[in-house]
C-alpha cells in the first residue's frame, strides 16, 4: 500500500519558483530602469526570457502536488510518473507497482507466480510503460488543468527557441552585417516572428496528437488505482508504448526532435562563426570586450536549458523505455533541477550584462559611483544612474 508522506519536493519547488518569479521581477524592474545603449535591439531577448520564467514559474505553483506516494515508482517533476502492467499470467492480470528494490519485486512477483523470476519480470515492466506528466496542484480538474501542462510544455520549447533567435541576431550583426540592415526592416522581422509562430504551434499540434491522453490510455492508468491519488481525476499528458505506439506518433515525435537538434546545431554553427568574427575583428579594445561578453552570455544561457530542463527530461525518457528503476534520491534531483531554471536565468543576465550589475551594485550601496558616472536629478528628485561600457 502506498503510503503518504511530507513531499520536500513540492515545498522545494514552491520555495525555488517563488524567489523565481522575484527574480524576473528585479530584472524587469532592470530592464526599465535601466535602458541599454549598446546592445540595441538584443535587449528585448532579456524581457522575452524574463516573461517566459514567469509563466514556467507560476505554472509549476500552480501544477505542482501537496503529496507524494512511495511504493511507487515516481519518475517525476512535480508530475512525471511511471508505471507499468502485468500482463496475463496463468489467466490473472493484476496491477504491478515497479518497486525500487530487488526484493521487494520478487516479493510481489511472487504474488502471480512463484516461479516468476526477476529477470523475466523486467522484460515484462519494459514492454508496457507508460510516462505521464500529469497535473495535481490548484489547477488539476478537466479541461483547466491541461492549461498549466501546456504552458509548461512551450516553455520547453522556448527556452531552446528563445536563445536560437538570439544565436541568429548576433551572427547577422557580427559577422553578416550587410544581411543584417536587409533583415532589420519590419517585414522582415514579421516573418521572423511567423516563422517562431509556426514552430511553436507545431509543438503544440506534436503534444496535443502524441501525448494527449484518449479513453484506452486513460482506463490503463486508472487500473493502476493509487492509494489516496486520484489519477483519472486528474489532468495529465502521457506517452504509452501499447496504446501510443503507432508510426504516425512515432513520425511526429521524432519529426519535433529534429527540430530540436537544428536548433542545437544552430547554435554550435553561430557560436563558431561568432568567436572567429571577434578574434579577426578591427574593432576597439572596448568594443571587443563587449562583443566578447555579449557572446558569452549567450553561450551561458544555451547552456542553461540544456542543464535544468533537456537533461533532466532527456533521463526521465530514457528511464522510461529502457525501463530503469529510480531512486528517491534521483526524483528529487530531476525535480529540483527544473525548478531551478527560471530562478537562475535572471541571474545570469544581470551578471554577465555590465550595466545591469553595475546598476544593481550602486542602488544596494554596495559599489561606489564611478567618476565617469552620469547623473542628473528628475523635477521628482529621482536619482538615476546610466553607465556606459
Amino acid at each position: 500500500m502506498a503510503v503518504i508522506i511530507n513531499d520536500m519536493l513540492s515545498m522545494t519547488t514552491y520555495a525555488v519558483s517563488s524567489l523565481a518569479l522575484m527574480n524576473n521581477c528585479v530584472l524587469l524592474v532592470i530592464y526599465f530602469c535601466c535602458p541599454l545603449k549598446n546592445v540595441n535591439a538584443y535587449r528585448y531577448f532579456f524581457m522575452l526570457a524574463a516573461i517566459q520564467d514567469m509563466t514556467f514559474s507560476m505554472t509549476l505553483i500552480l501544477a505542482v502536488p501537496s503529496k507524494i506516494l512511495l511504493g511507487k515508482t515516481f519518475l517525476r517533476f512535480d508530475f512525471f510518473w511511471t508505471t507499468s502492467m502485468f500482463g496475463d499470467t496463468k489467466g490473472k492480470r493484476i496491477c504491478c507497482r515497479h518497486i525500487f528494490r530487488d526484493k521487494q519485486i520478487r516479493r510481489f512477483g511472487s504474488r502471480v507466480d512463484e516461479s516468476v523470476q526477476l529477470q523475466k519480470f523486467e522484460r515484462n515492466v519494459s514492454q508496457k510503460f507508460y510516462f505521464i506528466f500529469i497535473s495535481t496542484g490548484w489547477m488539476n480538474e478537466k479541461p483547466y488543468g491541461y492549461i498549466p501542462l501546456l504552458l509548461i510544455s512551450v516553455s520547453y520549447f522556448t527556452s531552446l527557441l528563445l536563445v536560437t533567435n538570439g544565436f541568429i541576431y548576433r551572427y547577422l550583426q557580427v559577422c553578416k552585417t550587410h544581411l543584417f540592415n536587409i533583415y532589420s526592416t519590419l517585414k522582415n522581422k514579421a516573418i521572423g516572428v511567423v516563422i517562431n509562430l509556426v514552430l511553436v504551434a507545431s509543438h503544440v499540434f506534436v503534444v496535443y496528437v502524441c501525448f494527449w491522453p484518449n479513453e484506452q490510455f486513460a482506463h490503463l492508468v486508472h487500473q493502476d488505482n493509487v492509494t489516496n491519488f486520484d489519477v483519472l481525476g486528474s489532468t495529465f499528458l502521457g506517452f504509452s508504448t501499447k496504446y501510443r505506439s503507432n508510426w504516425t506518433n512515432e513520425t511526429l515525435v521524432l519529426s519535433n526532435l529534429m527540430i530540436l537538434l537544428l536548433m542545437e546545431y544552430i547554435h554550435f554553427f553561430c557560436a563558431r562563426k561568432i568567436a572567429i568574427c571577434i578574434r579577426k575583428s578591427a574593432l576597439s579594445n572596448r568594443s571587443q570586450t563587449l562583443q566578447r561578453q555579449m557572446f558569452i552570455l549567450l553561450l551561458v544561457q544555451a547552456v542553461c536549458p540544456v542543464i535544468f530542463l533537456h537533461i533532466p527530461t532527456a533521463a526521465s525518457l530514457l528511464c522510461l523505455f529502457a525501463g530503469f528503476s529510480t531512486t528517491s534520491t534521483a526524483i528529487y534531483a530531476i525535480g529540483v533541477l527544473m525548478a531551478l531554471y527560471p530562478f537562475f536565468n535572471p541571474l545570469i543576465v544581470v551578471i554577465f550584462v555590465r550595466d545591469y550589475r553595475n546598476f544593481v551594485l550602486i542602488n544596494l550601496r554596495l559599489r561606489a559611483d564611478p567618476q565617469q558616472t552620469n547623473t542628473s536629478i528628475t523635477p521628482h528628485k529621482r536619482l538615476f544612474f546610466s553607465t556606459r561600457e
